[in-house]
């Protein structure tokens, strides 16, 4: 799944349309800072933990590391404009 955001609903809901198939499913949204920052975050979220499990760190500093980068995504989301709600979800 993917999201394409745009503050232009009708062209984001053509795109949605355009790209979406049965085994491929495409949202739409109208906060393109939120999903701009946490489609790059999330990136940086994933090679840290994936850094995590290659030097065997464990669960808990897995854990530990994806929350406070989710909640660092967070903050930084709002201190640009972001819609929390936005980054709680897929973006």
């Amino acid at each position: 799944a993917v999201v394409i955001a745009s503050d232009d609903a009708l062209l984001a809901d053509d795109l949605a349309d355009l790209f979406s198939t049965p085994n491929f499913r495409v949202f739409t949204s109208k906060d393109v800072v939120g999903v701009e920052i946490g489609g790059a975050v999330k990136n940086v979220i994933a090679l840290a933990a994936g850094m995590c499990e290659g030097l065997g760190l464990g669960t808990n500093a897995m854990s530990g590391l994806v929350t406070r980068g989710c909640a660092e995504m967070r903050r930084l989301g709002l201190a640009l404009g972001a819609r929390p709600s936005t980054l709680a979800g897929l973006s």
